[in-house]
């Protein structure tokens, strides 16, 4: 990368520090300020390299736009990274009555007894295992809204879909997959 290209990208992550900081304690609020700094610096440090290596391109997509999905997929990471973290944990608030995951899903769909924590261990990794198994976008969207608490205005900003309607729609279809994948599986969970 040339200075002066250099010098542009040091002037564009400095201009959008502080907004991209506050965009990180809103919507990862398991993130401590010390987590935020370290997204924030893995992510320029991705975004440095991806401009160097030619993966974005002008014109694909605003360089912030680009950069803020950096920073979400490096926080992301993190937040799943965090130990006695579960994304998805049933106790967010979450205001869609329709959770990909919540005790009493899993309970549902597995008869599982509340007391037996390998189960519940081996379930929990299954889970995780499923939702990367899906196609990229509802990894994403699923992860996104119910791992993160993602609003779906966001999350279709983010994925350059049409509306937050169409982002729900398309996570309630990620869900229909999920639920195939998982009773697929439910029998090795439970009696294996």
């Amino acid at each position: 990368m040339m200075r002066t290209e250099s010098n542009r990208l040091n002037q564009f992550l400095t201009e959008n520090y502080q907004c991209t900081i506050n965009y990180l304690r809103k919507n990862f609020s398991k993130l401590n300020d010390e987590d935020c700094e370290d997204v924030f610096q893995e992510a320029a440090m991705a975004l440095y390299q991806n401009i160097s290596n030619g993966r974005y391109q002008a014109g694909t997509a605003t360089l912030y736009t680009y950069f803020l999905r950096i920073v979400i997929n490096k926080a992301q990471n993190h937040v799943r990274d965090m130990p006695h973290t579960d994304p998805f944990d049933d106790t967010q608030n979450d205001v869609d009555n329709s959770t990909l995951y919540s005790n009493d899903l899993l309970e549902e769909l597995i008869g599982m007894n509340e007391d037996n924590e390998r189960q519940r261990d081996r379930l929990q990794t299954t889970v995780r295992t499923i939702t990367q198994s899906l196609n990229g976008k509802c990894n994403d969207l699923l992860w996104g809204h119910y791992g993160d608490n993602l609003s779906w205005e966001t999350l279709a900003d983010m994925y350059e879909l049409a509306n937050a309607n169409v982002a729900k729609s398309t996570a309630n279809r990620c869900r229909h997959q999920f639920r195939d994948r998982f009773n697929q599986i439910r029998d090795r969970i439970v009696y294996g």
